[in-house]
C-alpha cells in the first residue's frame, strides 16, 4: 500500500510540474523547480538516516591517501 501511494504521488506530482513548465513563467518554473529540490534534498535526508554507518564513514573520509 505504502509503495502504491508514493508512486501515485510521484505520477501525479510529475504532471503538475510537466504542466507548470509548459506555461513558460518563470515565477511558475521557478516554483515547480525549487519545489522538486526540496522533495530530492528530503529524499536524501531520509537515505541517509536508513544508513548511519554509510554516512558516518563518508563524512569523515575527506581525502584519499596519495601514493
Amino acid at each position: 500500500m505504502l509503495h502504491s501511494s508514493h508512486t501515485r504521488f510521484r505520477d501525479k506530482l510529475g504532471v503538475k510540474v510537466v504542466k507548470a513548465l509548459k506555461r513558460n513563467d518563470d515565477g511558475v518554473t521557478h516554483a515547480a523547480i525549487d519545489m522538486l529540490c526540496a522533495l530530492m534534498q528530503v529524499s536524501v535526508q531520509n537515505l541517509t538516516q536508513s544508513c548511519p554507518r554509510s554516512a558516518h564513514v563518508f563524512g569523515q573520509q575527506t581525502s584519499y591517501p596519495v601514493g
